[in-house]
């Protein structure tokens, strides 16, 4: 935020450009990286078309959430001469296909009916569960380089809430923050929240995901008692606001026009 305030200062700085910069000048990428040192696996490109929150929660409350799509072949989808259906039964063909792929790497893969609020458990079946918050930690490369390139790697981490659950989960009207065994760093936002529990009757074991980080409460917090906590975007919220985007109530936001940039500069 101090950054931002920064730029906005510098009228004719060298940070002028930022000015000019829209939705339209995005791109977006799904990146797979190795969980020990960082380095990059692959990536698989999303659709450059971005579905923001827009006040669809109860209490009209906006929150820090979006809702992307891989990218499919799209000349594939225009060939087809059979009905909407068909074109979008074939989409999700296609996505499944790189699902697959993706998890072949050891990627876990999610399904709306593995998202599950927290409020659906109860204390015994919390106190007996691990909560555990899923992003990564951005450092520098040992690699020792002195030129002006970013040499910045982003290391995948897990972080751990503290225990017992239901002791250390508070909620207000619109949130809940939860309390880590150590600080979360920024590269955690925009991670899931997953619990891990015992079934009732089988003991099998159950993973998740109960919400999507947000954010983390400063360290200089008025409030003593909610310093460091995580707070996070309930599972219901999001279910709700898939939903939402599903059935066209939310507009989309196009993105895209740097994705001709991007290509030009790869190597040949």
């Amino acid at each position: 935020m101090e950054m931002a305030k920064q730029y906005q200062m510098e009228e004719n700085g060298a940070h002028a450009w930022l000015r000019a910069l829209t939705d339209e000048h995005t791109y977006f990428t799904l990146e797979i990286r190795h969980k020990e040192s960082g380095l990059f696996s692959t990536q698989n490109d999303l659709n450059p078309i971005v579905y923001h929150h827009e006040s669809v929660s109860e209490g009209g409350v906006r929150r820090d959430l979006a809702v992307l799509h891989l990218q499919v072949d799209n000349s594939r989808l225009s060939d087809k001469q059979g009905s909407e259906k068909d074109r979008l039964q074939d989409m999700i063909e296609q996505e499944e296909l790189i699902v697959k792929r993706l998890q072949g790497l050891g990627v876990r893969v999610f399904r709306q009916e593995e998202l599950v609020d927290l409020s659906q458990r109860s204390s015994e079946e919390l106190d007996q569960a691990t909560l555990e918050f899923h992003g990564h930690n951005v450092c520098f490369s040992s690699s020792g380089s002195d030129s002006a390139d970013d040499n910045r790697v982003s290391i995948p981490d897990t972080v751990s809430n503290r225990r017992p659950l239901a002791q250390h989960i508070q909620r207000s009207q619109h949130q809940v923050f939860a309390f880590p065994e150590r600080p979360l760093v920024d590269g955690m936002c925009g991670g899931p929240a997953v619990l891990q529990r015992r079934a009732k009757n089988s003991g099998k074991k159950v993973v998740e995901v109960v919400g999507l980080l947000e954010g983390v409460v400063p360290a200089d917090h008025p409030q003593a008692l909610l310093r460091g906590a995580a707070v996070f975007v309930e599972a219901g919220d999001i279910l709700r606001f898939i939903r939402a985007v599903e059935a066209g109530h939310v507009k989309p936001v196009r993105g895209g026009k740097a994705m001709q940039l991007v290509a030009a500069d790869q190597d040949p």
